[in-house]
């Protein structure tokens, strides 16, 4: 285990770490975060995570009170210190900060944590995703921490040993709990077109960028139920899971339990680019 964190601007033991119980983010949810890989001791996309992570305090009216030049600094800072080899998980969340009292309209200063935890990338066999009702907040769109729904349907994935939910609106695609979703037909690529009603994914972005590279024509557009149940192939986004192909849902087969050949080009790709950087 990693046992050294960074708590506004200080490096401690986690035992070490003391978070007030009037912080924001644990009386409202009112954080924000982002989960970066680190792999061959480099920090993957990591412009885009810390735009977004930006993006995210700006539509909670959290201030930014960190650089992006010191947020880099300070995670390679506790790579080192942590004795990092080679991957981990990079977890960085911001709150709204402690208040005098209980209420909605004082905010505090910011509370600032950085978490490594132990990873490795590896092949995941399961392939099943189960179909839930959205019943999620209005601004999915943020990566806040606000995840009550997405840990409750988590878990009944789990239970049904799926390893991802997919959210339902209307009839029409929307996400899945912890990663973006995709599906291709006639050799096109589908994903649902951006909108406050899920998060703007840094690996879903990556996989337009590509494909449009291995000339592969990606639409983004609103996606009903009955095509994700007759698409050619779906698969998943997520910066852990990287490209992950879906082939059962809700007990419906897709492509005959078989990895489609899109998702398996991007899939090499996605390997190429993650071992072809440099080091920090």
């Amino acid at each position: 285990m990693f046992d050294t964190v960074y708590h506004n601007g200080q490096f401690k033991k986690i035992n070490d770490v003391h978070i007030s119980i009037n912080d924001r983010g644990f009386l409202y949810g009112h954080s924000v975060y982002e989960s970066i890989c680190i792999i061959d001791n480099h920090l993957l996309l990591f412009e885009e995570h810390v735009n977004r992570l930006y993006d995210g305090l700006k539509q909670l009216n959290i201030p930014v009170t960190l650089s992006k030049e010191s947020l880099e600094k300070n995670i390679k800072k506790l790579c080192e210190i942590n004795q990092v080899t080679s991957q981990a998980k990079c977890y960085v969340q911001v709150t709204a900060g402690d208040t005098a009292e209980r209420n909605y309209h004082d905010f505090g200063q910011p509370n600032i944590i950085i978490r490594l935890y132990e990873w490795h990338r590896k092949e995941i066999s399961n392939h099943k995703a189960i179909l839930i009702d959205d019943l999620r907040w209005g601004l999915c769109h943020v990566k806040s921490n606000s995840l009550a729904f997405n840990a409750v349907a988590g878990k009944k994935a789990h239970q049904q040993n799926a390893i991802e939910v997919i959210f339902i609106r209307d009839s029409f695609v929307q996400e899945c709990s912890t990663s973006n979703i995709f599906i291709c037909q006639e050799n096109e690529i589908y994903t649902p077109d951006k909108s406050q009603q899920f998060l703007h994914g840094v690996t879903r972005q990556w996989v337009i960028d590509q494909a449009q590279e291995l000339n592969i024509n990606v639409i983004e557009k609103p996606i009903h139920i009955d095509e994700l149940y007759h698409a050619d192939e779906v698969f998943i986004t997520a910066s852990y899971k990287g490209i992950h192909p879906i082939t059962c849902i809700n007990d419906k087969t897709i492509n005959q339990h078989n990895i489609g050949n899109i998702t398996k080009k991007l899939q090499e790709a996605y390997h190429h680019a993650c071992h072809k950087i440099n080091t920090y």
